[in-house]
């Protein structure tokens, strides 16, 4: 069915508050992308959703975090605004999926990919750690 890819863009300069990452999708392409931000609680060992955004559907999220689209065939772009978001761990999780395999007999079809990165207090300095499934 191919891969999917989650990657950071790095910046030339650090002090923007805009954090990119790119998403690549190799062999069978999807035409949707679902992306959610979750913020890790370490207190309770919980994930909270603070958005999500379908693309290329939506070009920005209902909470205005993200925003990004299709670039091109395979190739997806999603930005994130970490000026109003609190500091901690996050989790960007990306999918794509068969809608028309849910009644196939070989299931559905569903590729990911997660990426944690952490926001420092007071501070646009993003790090990021790819997550290896």
């Amino acid at each position: 069915m191919g891969s999917f890819s989650m990657e950071e863009f790095t910046q030339p300069i650090e002090k923007y508050d805009i954090l990119t990452f790119t998403i690549k999708e190799t062999g069978l392409t999807y035409s949707r992308n679902y992306i959610s931000l979750y913020r890790l609680n370490a207190e309770n060992n919980s994930l909270s959703e603070s958005d999500n955004i379908t693309l290329p559907i939506q070009h920005e999220s209902k909470n205005k975090s993200m925003f990004g689209d299709l670039h091109d065939k395979g190739l997806w772009y999603i930005n994130i605004n970490t000026s109003s978001l609190q500091a901690g761990n996050y989790m960007l999780h990306a999918e794509v999926t068969n809608d028309l395999s849910i009644n196939s007999t070989f299931g559905v079809f569903k590729k990911h990919a997660d990426k944690l990165f952490y926001i420092a207090s007071n501070s646009g300095k993003v790090n990021a750690t790819v997550i290896n499934p």
